[in-house]
């Protein structure tokens, strides 16, 4: 059994994603202290009863520019917590990038995340880890953990999502929000230069490399 963590969930995000969060962390057993607003985060941090937590999950889309310092305040508190944040790209392109945080750009990003228990997320934010959301070799993610898949496929999918989702294309450049202003590089994403080209696979491609493999 995945130990049990304690988790500052600051829902002033969308909604729908909140309440994913929310289900994820009682799926997995977590201890959860829920924030309204950034006013009770931060009564929340000012007191710093009881056992510190681990991670802090942070919707962003309804902070004001001038509550973005609460996470700050989780730092100097909190030292050792591990900060997620979440909300619409041109939202979170705000946010710099810092050691100790995720920043979940987009859908992929939030499926990762969900895939882990809370414990293992956790783990990997403070180890470090340049790319802490990517699950065991050969299977892909889904929201209620990864999957293995036929050998092979996993290959496919790799390709199929660099061909068809720009979000996910590694380019080597800054990612850009629809405004045209350049996001803060994400600090748990490896940069990669390889500019990787090419159009999705056909179903008769897929069957063929499916074929081979099966070899």
């Amino acid at each position: 059994m995945d130990r049990r963590v304690k988790v500052v969930h600051l829902r002033t995000g969308d909604a729908a994603i909140d309440g994913r969060i929310a289900a994820w962390l009682r799926r997995h057993g977590a201890t959860v202290i829920e924030c309204a607003d950034a006013c009770e985060a931060c009564v929340l941090a000012v007191r710093a009863e009881g056992l510190p937590p681990q991670l802090a999950m942070v919707g962003a889309d309804w902070l004001a520019p001038d509550e973005f310092s609460v996470l700050g305040y989780f730092r100097e508190v909190w030292p050792s917590i591990g900060i997620v944040i979440t909300g619409s790209p041109r939202v979170v392109a705000m946010f710099p990038a810092s050691p100790r945080t995720y920043i979940c750009r987009n859908e992929a990003a939030l499926v990762r995340m969900f895939a882990l228990t809370p414990a293992a997320l956790y783990d990997q934010i403070a180890s470090g880890a340049r790319r802490p959301l990517e699950g065991p070799a050969g299977a892909v993610a889904g929201e209620d953990g990864y999957r293995p898949v036929a050998p092979g496929v996993s290959r496919i999918l790799d390709h199929a999502r660099a061909s068809s989702d720009p979000d996910e294309r590694p380019t080597g450049r800054e990612p850009q929000t629809g405004d045209g202003v350049a996001a803060a590089a994400d600090p748990l994403v490896e940069p990669d230069s390889t500019e990787i080209t090419g159009r999705p696979l056909t179903p008769e491609e897929v069957a063929a490399l499916l074929d081979d493999d099966a070899r």
